[in-house]
């Protein structure tokens, strides 16, 4: 009876999570884009110039969309930077420069959603970059550990028995499509960064969702114990199809950032809560080997959040507190995996 009552209670947290997760994925937030009459002025007149439909004297600082009045180079233009583009970027400086003289405490405006960045070649945002790509290969490496720890312990279909009995083979499936989906998310954050167009954008924003998402069944699954196949299904199928409208809405209807951050907030939330409560009050997370890792990695990741809420213009327009959360990250990784390899090789699943 008591093992009934204890199944019936992991199945209700399981689906009360989904629950609260289908209702916030169903409602928006509104934002606001930052848009001036100076920029827009700057951007048309820089569009009349290379036509040849306006003089130099009646343009702003920037007369033309290239600097020597010709072609853009081979790389910017497989980065897709146009002679719009181009405008954009050089009308961006040419009204920072003038309000930083104008202004003693000059503080940068944001274009487009995000601050004035000096490009490295034809990227937009080298630190975010390089950095996207350093929690790339973080990511990768420990995708490809936990693949030979799956290997080296035979969690494989022809030893379906012994894993079973070692209760490996669910959690190591949930840690592997976590380092896929993460992997995913990684790259399309280096792109993003690299060359911010509409395609890159929900490439990265998507991905980066996916990954936060799939992490709340992941944690309300572990932590839960739920092993019956039928009710994992339904959840998991309840999170896909509500963030599938999610992303519907926002591909379809408005691109709402501040509704996405508010998601990714709330799933990051819920994570942070289910494993909180799994190493306090659960048995096996009190005793778990890897329960010091868990704890560093979920205090660790909830602190490198306060670098996007302080959100400061880029130190020398090239790191910003975007590009230090992502540099915080890269040890976390590691961090998150001294649990992950403990929990992969002691714990369940079936």
């Amino acid at each position: 009876m008591a093992t009934l009552q204890s199944l019936a209670t992991n199945r209700t947290s399981l689906v009360l999570v989904v629950l609260v997760l289908v209702l916030l994925l169903g409602g928006s937030l509104a934002s606001r884009g930052d848009e001036s009459v100076q920029f827009r002025s700057c951007v048309s007149r820089c569009r009349e110039v290379e036509r040849g439909e306006s003089d130099a004297a009646a343009a702003v600082v920037v007369p033309r969309c290239h600097e020597d009045g010709a072609s853009a180079p081979e790389a910017r233009v497989q980065f897709s930077w146009d002679c719009e583009s181009e405008c954009q970027y050089r009308c961006m400086w040419a009204i920072e420069g003038e309000r930083a003289e104008q202004l003693s405490s000059h503080r940068p405006e944001k274009y487009f959603g995000k601050w004035p960045f000096v490009r490295l070649g034809p990227m937009q945002e080298p630190a975010s970059v390089a950095l996207s790509l350093a929690n790339l290969v973080a990511n990768g490496h420990c995708l490809v550990r936990l693949v030979r720890i799956v290997r080296s312990h035979s969690l494989l279909k022809r030893d379906r028995k012994a894993a079973k009995q070692l209760n490996r083979g669910r959690n190591a499936r949930l840690w592997l499509v976590h380092f896929v989906l993460a992997v995913n998310a990684w790259t399309w954050s280096a792109v993003f960064h690299g060359r911010d167009l509409r395609v890159t954008e929900r490439l990265d924003y998507f991905s980066a969702g996916a990954v936060m998402v799939f992490d709340v069944y992941l944690s309300c699954s572990r932590v839960s114990g739920v092993s019956n196949v039928p009710a994992r299904l339904v959840a998991l199928c309840a999170l896909v199809a509500a963030y599938g409208r999610h992303m519907y809405y926002m591909h379809f209807f408005k691109f709402d950032y501040g509704y996405h951050v508010g998601l990714c907030v709330a799933a990051g939330i819920a994570q942070s809560m289910l494993w909180i409560g799994w190493l306090l009050f659960s048995a096996e997370g009190r005793s778990h080997p890897g329960r010091r890792h868990l704890w560093a990695f979920v205090v660790g990741v909830n602190a490198a959040v306060l670098f996007e809420i302080l959100d400061f213009p880029p130190v020398w327009h090239a790191v910003d507190a975007h590009a230090l959360w992502h540099l915080a990250t890269v040890p976390l990784q590691y961090v998150l995996w001294g649990f992950v390899s403990q929990d992969t090789s002691v714990n369940a699943i079936g």
